[in-house]
């Protein structure tokens, strides 16, 4: 059968005076290969792929294939002075070019590939199940990565290479990717979109190890101050030029600051993204050494894409989305935060002339015909936004508005309001997707000095958590939730106590102490109380903060599962939905509000190191359930193997999600009164 196909792959090849006969074989035994290729060898292929191939394609030109095809025919024309990387390609490269593009749709078309062979069963294909985006994702990435470095033959002993820190490989991977997307912008992706290609340095981490496994890596520097660096590799100067290497004196977050350029067209930002850059560079290297607030101990980290600074801290008092159960909900405005938050929002543009009942019935629609997927975007460009473009209250009135509309759509797709029917839950699930996939585009002409482009994908990305947050509700829905299964989710939190030995802390403490220490120390957050620094006894603090999270463990996570176990459910949502899940869902949000939220740790910590300590640390408790269920099965295949993992896996995500949402409209709120 692949006999077959290899013939047929062979004689298409043949006919093209391009190609070369090994080529032909290389290319042959590429698509026998991709029938086995899945998501656990991807990797391992991409690399092997990349290595069968003409390894002197410059990066311009792969990075051309990947994104831009269908007018890579233009874009490889440039000069080579030109382009990101100077490499010169050889004679070989119209055949690798053909090659690539070849591989590439057997990726993206798999059920077309299909029919040329396994005799058309696509089921045969395991590269069916590939992620496309991952998989041009990685390939950049590896590639990068094999020509950006040369190792060096340990045998040679006249020139002496110094050794490259392992941040700095991340730098570098990140300055290429950004000079490619400014450079080459996509037809179809915004810049902001492209931005999703670039890894960050935990995955790029373990693809280096895939493309170089020999390298030896050792820590050098002073006590204390000690990073690691890589011996035995040089870096390739066609692609990692001077100009590169001195990107890499900045600090992360300075280099991601001096590649924020919106390009209003492809040809303005090509004439002006090296003057730009090479000015941002000046003026932050300049900064970096005259002013003490750029000092590291006094630098603040912001994620981007987010609304959420590191200074804002949840509210006090009662903060949780159970509010929304509560039907008399406008009625208690002073009890809660949803309510207040809500009013006050809905009040900013009621001044304007937009009302409630007008946002509600674009979101939810149900006395209208209409049935369209745009009709909430539309609504809000051609009806909402001209009423608040007079308002002297620039850019803040359009965060009212996205606070609006948030709050209306959240507890309908966390199923805790009716009246929404199964249809118009779906109605509301694709509008909102539509909303996202086109008001960025769509506001543009639009948006400008009153209305700013990173808040409208900040509440984009909102939005998009939310719809994340749904899907995983329905994967809550869908879990397996017997009894057995419960009891044994209470055994893992029992040895997750009792871990470690016995004269020493247990295996909680030393995973929540080293959660604490790494998340303060990332944020670069200084600790304070109530919002008073904490300038002695810092020791102390942390302590105490690490106590009160391994009671959220000991105590609350085991009240969540025996919440789940209980019998009672309040008897107005028997109807909407099964009870025992719907115990899940309010023990969940239980286990956030007085857990993870509770007021002693929303006092100590900002909403970004709480987020980041909760992400730590069920990271650690996920690895260590999976390990003591392998262990007990002593080399013993069962199925399941571990019955819990994927349900507390299900959970962790939603909590994240939750705890991601949370945040953010705690911040859109604190940016709305600012």
């Amino acid at each position: 059968m692949i006999h077959h196909q290899q013939s047929s792959v062979s004689s298409a090849y043949e006919a093209q005076p391009t190609q070369s006969k090994s080529n032909v074989d290389v290319l042959q035994s590429l698509l026998t290969e991709v029938l086995n290729v899945d998501a656990f060898n991807l990797n391992s292929f991409l690399l092997s792929f990349l290595r069968k191939i003409d390894h002197s394609l410059p990066l311009d030109d792969f990075y051309n294939i990947l994104y831009n095809p269908m007018r890579f025919d233009d874009l490889r024309s440039l000069p080579s002075i030109d382009k990101v990387d100077k490499t010169f390609p050889s004679d070989s490269f119209t055949s690798t070019i053909s090659i690539i593009q070849r591989v590439l749709e057997a990726f993206r078309s798999p059920e077309s590939y299909s029919t040329h062979v396994s005799s058309g069963r696509e089921s045969d294909m395991k590269s069916s199940n590939v992620n496309f985006h991952e998989l041009l994702r990685s390939l950049l990435a590896i590639k990068i990565l094999d020509h950006s470095l040369i190792e060096v033959d340990s045998s040679d002993t006249k020139v002496e290479y110094p050794p490259i820190p392992r941040l700095d490989i991340y730098k570098v991977y990140y300055i290429l990717c950004q000079k490619l997307i400014l450079k080459y912008p996509t037809s179809s992706n915004s810049t902001s979109l492209q931005q999703k290609l670039i890894f960050g340095q935990s995955k790029l981490g373990k693809l280096i190890k895939l493309v170089y496994p020999n390298l030896v890596s050792k820590r050098l520097g002073r006590r204390g101050e000690s990073r690691y660096n890589y011996l035995g590799v040089r870096w390739n100067q066609d692609v990692v030029d001077k100009e590169i290497t001195k990107l890499c004196e900045s600090e992360l977050f300075e280099i991601a600051e001096m590649f924020k350029v919106s390009k209003k067209t492809s040809g303005s930002a090509q004439s002006r993204s090296s003057r730009h850059q090479r000015t941002l560079e000046a003026r932050s290297t300049k900064k970096r050494y005259s002013t003490d607030s750029l000092r590291p101990e006094n630098l603040e980290v912001k994620a981007q894409g987010t609304f959420v600074e590191p200074h804002h801290f949840f509210p006090k008092g009662a903060f949780t989305s159970k509010a929304y159960l509560d039907e008399k909900l406008n009625e208690n405005i002073e009890k809660n935060w949803f309510a207040a938050t809500l009013k006050l929002s809905s009040d900013a543009l009621l001044s304007l002339g937009v009302s409630s009942a007008e946002i509600n019935g674009l979101i939810f629609d149900e006395g209208s015909s209409s049935d369209t997927d745009d009709h909430l975007l539309r609504g809000v460009i051609d009806t909402l936004i001209p009423k608040l473009l007079g308002s002297p209250d620039q850019p803040r009135i359009y965060l009212h508005l996205y606070m609006v509309i948030s709050l209306n759509v959240f507890p309908h797709l966390l199923s805790l309001r009716k009246p929404l029917h199964t249809d118009s839950i779906k109605r509301l699930f694709s509008r909102v997707t539509y909303l996202i996939q086109n008001m960025e585009t769509e506001m543009v002409s639009v948006a400008g000095e009153k209305m700013r482009q990173q808040d409208i994908r900040n509440f984009l990305g909102i939005l998009s958590r939310m719809i994340h947050l749904n899907k995983l509700l329905a994967a809550f829905f869908k879990a397996d939730l017997q009894a057995y299964i419960l009891m044994e989710m209470q055994e893992d939190i029992v040895r997750i106590l009792n871990e470690g030995s016995k004269d020493g802390p247990n295996e909680t403490h030393r995973l929540i102490s080293e959660a604490c220490i790494s998340v303060t120390l990332a944020c670069r957050y200084k600790p304070q109380f109530r919002g008073v620094p904490v300038r002695e006894n810092i020791r102390e603090f942390l302590s105490e903060s690490c106590h009160i999270m391994e009671k959220m463990v000991s105590e609350d996570l085991a009240q969540f599962v025996s919440n789940i176990m209980e019998s009672g459910v309040p008897s107005t949502r028997e109807d909407s939905h099964d009870a025992l899940k719907f115990r899940f869902l309010l023990a969940t949000l239980k286990l956030v509000d007085e857990g993870i939220l509770n007021e002693n740790m929303k006092s100590r910590f900002p909403a970004q190191v709480i987020r980041g300590f909760y992400s730590r640390v069920t990271i650690q408790i996920l690895q260590f359930t999976y390990r003591a269920h392998a262990s007990m099965l002593g080399g013993r295949t069962l199925s399941p193997a571990n019955p819990t993992f994927r349900l507390w896996y299900v959970l962790e995500s939603f909590i994240q999600e939750y705890l991601d949402v949370l945040a953010e409209l705690n911040s859109l709120h604190l940016k709305t009164i600012e």
